[in-house]
């Protein structure tokens, strides 16, 4: 295989403004990523997860969901390829189809293929051109995303101050704790233990709860129920219930770390 150029080179480039719409299908798994954009009226674009995996109510992170729009909108080329076939390079039946729907109406379609011999590119080529390229493999990877990926790292944020009392197990020693949540007149909140026994809670316990409430992940693993142990959550060592003023009750699980 020779090539013709080499070097960087932009071929596709879509500012998120002037996208309808991206959808990337996985030839693999059948899945079909979808984003659609919108744009208020000061310019902000704002994304709307529609993917086949899209949970009503789910919150899915703006910035996860830009970042990923913009990998898959823009392509900075390694190299050209100037002689073989599609085949040659996966592209006849491409691992990865990314469709992108601009503002004006036009359509763009762009065409994933085979990793290279050394692994560090992939091969692609775009609607309304026959030449085929070489791009960084982490393309791959990026079109590969889910829904899970672009979910919320914040799952909730809930002001101490608004819980009415809070639950907590540890199973390795049984312990279990029942607490009751006050604020003074300067909003500070403390936690009084009224379950086995009455007594007041250290610094270390109020952080504890704080930090529960403000939950945020670092990343998502999909699994099923038969699972749960391969995680330490069959039996959780750890298990909180929090009881909001609003008369919502938010159950977590932790395993060891």
């Amino acid at each position: 295989v020779s090539e013709a150029s080499s070097g960087l080179k932009d071929i596709i480039y879509y500012n998120s403004a002037d996208i309808a719409s991206l959808t990337v299908f996985n030839r693999d798994t059948g899945h079909k990523a979808m984003i659609k954009n919108s744009v208020d009226a000061n310019g902000k674009v704002y994304y709307e997860y529609l993917g086949d995996d899209a949970v009503t109510g789910e919150k899915y992170s703006q910035y996860h969901l830009a970042d990923f729009e913009s990998s898959m909108a823009s392509f900075s080329v390694n190299s050209k390829v100037s002689s073989g076939n599609l085949g040659e390079y996966g592209l006849d039946n491409p691992a990865f189809t990314i469709t992108i729907n601009a503002v004006n109406g036009s359509v763009t379609t762009v065409y994933l293929g085979n990793s290279s011999p050394d692994g560090r590119y992939c091969y692609m080529y775009y609607s309304g051109s026959s030449d085929v390229y070489t791009i960084g493999i982490v393309k791959l990877s990026e079109a590969s995303k889910t829904g899970i990926d672009f979910l919320d790292a914040t799952i909730f944020s809930i002001d101490s101050s608004d819980l009415t009392s809070v639950h907590f197990d540890r199973q390795s020693d049984k312990l279990s704790l029942d607490a009751e949540v006050s604020v003074d007149s300067a909003g500070n909140t403390s936690f009084q233990i009224v379950k086995p026994y009455n007594h007041g809670t250290s610094s270390y316990f109020a952080n504890m709860i704080r930090s529960v409430a403000n939950l945020q992940v670092n990343d998502y693993v999909d699994i099923n129920g038969s699972e749960l142990s391969s995680y330490g959550l069959k039996t959780p060592e750890y298990h909180f219930i929090l009881n909001v003023n609003d008369g919502q009750t938010i159950e977590l699980f932790f395993s060891k770390s």
